[in-house]
């Protein structure tokens, strides 16, 4: 943290909440009502699709998945 080794779990733990609340910032509310109706005019996920992004994997599938990305990807 700040430029020093972590050696204890607990400060790996506090350098890692601490990086990533810096990198994503906190929360923030928006003051600006978005329009439904402007919404309706782009593209939504069908509720077929909620169905199979919500369905459950298997370590298999996520093997295949991780094995079937290229050597380029981050």
């Amino acid at each position: 943290m700040n430029g020093n080794w972590c050696h204890s779990t607990d400060d790996i733990h506090n350098a890692f909440v601490e990086y990533y609340q810096w990198l994503l910032g906190t929360e923030h509310v928006c003051s600006v009502k978005v329009d439904p109706s402007i919404i309706a005019l782009g593209k939504t996920v069908s509720q077929e699709h909620v169905t199979a992004l919500s369905a459950p994997f298997s370590k298999e599938e996520i093997r295949k998945a991780m094995y079937g990305i290229l050597g380029i990807k981050a």
